[in-house]
């Protein structure tokens, strides 16, 4: 069944995964079990299940940018690609076209995947190896939230190698005349890589790239600065 989904929508074929886990949800709440006339999941819940909210998979869909900063003109939404249902909320899976990610809606929801899991426990070792932080009680008032970002790593042919976790502090929660004025960026701007492959063509520099486990932009701080643990 997942090889005909695919196969219909010539979905690539390293979101295998997403079909299978899409196939499994429908069968298990369409099919009747054998020498019975309920779903294993009428059997399991002891009620029918809705299935008004299925959608084809592979068809095209559009996600809403509600949480980018945008220009009056700018597009409101990203395409994407349908690949089916969350395990852990009332939530589609959809593949982004632009950002070539499938994204986990809830930190809980990445929790209940094993890559997901060991994603964040080695980010988490990182910090402990490089000490990053000092455990301290709580104070009230005067600490910066923490988010986790989850990201899909892929090769030059778009194949997701592994999940990655980042952790960000909420800058957002910051007050106007405290640790305010300075911002710092995690990526360099395309305009500077462009400036770098210009000159480099021009000088006939050799480049080579490469790619860091982890990195810490930023040194020692003056101040002391209290952020939440991660959830």
């Amino acid at each position: 069944m997942a090889r005909s989904m695919l196969h219909n929508k010539g979905v690539a074929r390293n979101l295998w995964g997403e079909a299978v886990n899409a196939a499994c949800h429908m069968v298990n709440r369409v099919y009747f079990r054998p020498d019975t006339k309920k779903t294993p999941y009428e059997l399991w819940k002891g009620r029918k299940s809705n299935v008004k909210y299925f959608r084809i998979f592979g068809s095209t869909c559009f996600i809403l940018k509600d949480r980018e900063n945008m220009g009056k003109f700018d597009s409101r939404s990203d395409e994407g690609i349908f690949l089916g249902y969350s395990s852990t909320s009332k939530a589609y899976r959809v593949y982004n076209k632009r950002t070539k990610k499938v994204e986990p809606t809830k930190v809980e929801e990445a929790l209940q995947d094993e890559s997901w899991d060991e994603a964040i426990h080695d980010k988490l070792l990182q910090f402990q190896r490089n000490d990053v932080w000092t455990l301290v009680p709580r104070l009230e008032g005067e600490h910066i939230g923490t988010k986790w970002i989850f990201h899909n790593k892929t090769n030059e042919e778009g194949n997701v190698i592994h999940n990655k976790a980042r952790l960000v502090v909420q800058g957002y929660s910051q007050m106007e005349g405290v640790e305010y004025d300075e911002t710092f960026a995690p990526v360099a701007h395309m305009e500077s890589i462009r400036t770098l492959l210009a000159l480099a063509c021009h000088l006939k520099f050799k480049l080579s790239q490469m790619d860091l486990k982890t990195d810490f932009l930023n040194g020692l701080l003056k101040e002391d600065v209290y952020v939440a643990q991660p959830k």
